[in-house]
């Protein structure tokens, strides 16, 4: 091999090694634009205690919530609640149709407290979501709370009697 067979060799393998490398940093670059979000759950049976949700944020940028409201849906024909197979069965809306402005901050957590008028009966055969509407999303985010659907492969909501609070 010659010495121009040798350079022009090592120069395609450098050129892919900075495409491949450059392909990584922009997936990375459109991955990290979204909040990404879940919710933990502490679900209690007394309406003065209340249930709580704690919507977690684990990525680098905030998420702002414009609106939320909680859905029990079934499965359908498709095995999915959320797109063409969902079934609603139930909705609340503790905001009576009125907006929110929640910010989420990077790393952080927000506390969603549903009390008084505001608590729901979560022991249900059907699965419960919190819908969240983001800004910069055009379709609500859909965060599993409690049911049969994942129940087995996600570790358990905190439930609480009402006994257990007083």
């Amino acid at each position: 091999m010659d010495q121009a067979t040798v350079t022009l060799s090592l120069s395609i393998v450098g050129t892919s090694v900075a495409l491949v490398l450059a392909a990584i940093r922009v997936c990375e670059f459109f991955r990290d634009r979204r909040p990404k979000l879940s919710v933990v759950a502490r679900l209690t049976s007394c309406e003065v205690e209340g249930n709580d949700m704690i919507v977690l944020n684990n990525s680098k940028v905030p998420a702002n919530i414009y609106y939320f409201d909680l859905v029990w849906a079934k499965q359908g024909f498709l095995g999915k609640n959320v797109g063409l197979g969902r079934r609603f069965l139930n909705e609340q809306d503790p905001l009576g149709g009125d907006p929110c402005d929640i910010t989420v901050p990077p790393h952080q957590q927000y506390s969603l407290n549903f009390s008084e008028q505001n608590h729901f009966g979560w022991r249900s055969e059907d699965d419960l979501y919190l819908r969240l509407s983001l800004v910069g999303r055009r379709s609500p985010l859909w965060l599993w709370v409690s049911g049969p659907r994942k129940a087995r492969r996600r570790p358990p909501t905190h439930a609480i009697e009402c006994d257990d609070v007083i």
